[in-house]
């Protein structure tokens, strides 16, 4: 619906924000927005669904940042699509595909932030993406040693009820997903045996205070997949997934139920399906934290960690010291696990 496209990354469409805007696709349109070599662009506090493809799609993009978006019930093929369905679907709720260096800042270059996603579903013929929120590539390749994007931050997103992954990072560097609640995502089975949160053939990644319930025990909360090299996990729990996952420290997934408020219940479908979850509207909070969670006082500040740069911590400290809802978190302290902070900074 809007489409900045058509140029060589940095030469197309730049500083725009677009904010507090409300897309209906109607299983008409690709995307809600999408930018192909654009750079420092904005989409806050907009509500996108029923598109085909993504809600908030980039391709050779840099500093974009997707902020409290509803993403709801996209990646759906309509009926009469005829030979336009060739462009629908193979994409995730929030993808940014190839980011690219618009200058050396070292700190966050692309934000993905406080966003509700769900409902994504892939149904082109590749039957490999329907992810909430991806991280996709570098350079348009497949080649591992290709990896090289500049730093993103993942932070305080609900994603919930996807077809395919929670979160991914594919063929990418430099990301951080931190304080994450991920819900019954992975349920068509028809894109294999994923997990909730997975690095593949990426290196230098940070995954840190997220939860993890994926749709089934045939699906793993955390899984590093073919190369990876510096994916740091710091205090993630998981619930009702496989326990057999490769990640660099096990030590540091937490496995208990971390009992939410009023989680939704989502009723398993055939993947031919079209599957429609509960609107954020209806859960509401309803996947924050209950008063005996173990996911309390759990966490960590991302920004202590060892061997930072004094650009990243700072960046850090802007970003992860509220929850999605604005609540604070502790700094220094211990904050909880997942998107919503519920104990009170002490």
């Amino acid at each position: 619906m809007f489409d900045l496209n058509g140029g060589s990354f940095p030469s197309n469409p730049a500083y725009l924000e677009f904010r507090g805007l409300n897309l209906d696709g109607r299983g008409k349109a690709g995307d809600g927005f999408f930018c192909r070599g654009s750079h420092h662009l904005r989409f806050i506090g907009n509500s996108i669904r029923n598109t085909g493809g993504s809600g908030i799609g980039a391709i050779k993009c840099d500093y974009v940042m997707a902020d409290h978006n509803i993403i709801d019930h996209n990646g759906y093929i309509p009926s009469d699509a005829g030979t336009n369905a060739k462009y629908y679907s193979w994409t995730s709720g929030i993808s940014l595909n190839s980011n690219q260096w618009y200058d050396s800042y070292a700190g966050f270059h692309n934000i993905i932030s406080n966003n509700v996603v769900t409902g994504e579903v892939d149904q082109s013929s590749k039957h490999s993406d329907g992810n909430g929120i991806i991280l996709d590539l570098s350079d348009r390749t497949y080649n591992d040693s290709s990896a090289n994007t500049p730093p993103a931050l993942i932070v305080n997103n609900v994603v919930y009820g996807n077809g395919g992954r929670c979160i991914a990072a594919y063929i990418v560097s430099n990301f951080w997903i931190v304080n994450n609640t991920c819900y019954k995502n992975n349920w068509d089975t028809s894109i294999g045996r994923t997990a909730s949160i997975g690095v593949n053939n990426s290196h230098d990644g940070y995954v840190i205070n997220n939860i993890a319930i994926p749709w089934s025990t045939a699906s793993r909360c955390y899984h590093e997949e073919n190369v990876t090299k510096g994916i740091h996990y710091y205090r993630n729990m998981c619930f009702g997934g496989s326990e057999k996952a490769k990640v660099s420290d096990p030590t540091q997934i937490i496995q208990a139920d971390p009992i939410f408020r009023d989680p939704p219940y989502l009723q398993p479908r055939d993947k031919a399906q079209h599957y429609e979850p509960l609107t954020p509207m209806v859960i509401a909070n309803g996947l924050m934290l209950g008063s005996g969670s173990p996911a309390l006082r759990k966490g960590i500040d991302p920004a202590i960690l060892p061997d930072l740069s004094e650009t990243i911590i700072t960046d850090l400290r802007k970003y992860a010291y509220a929850d999605v809802n604005g609540t604070a978190r502790p700094q220094g302290g211990t904050p909880d696990l997942g998107a919503y902070q519920r104990s009170p900074v002490r």
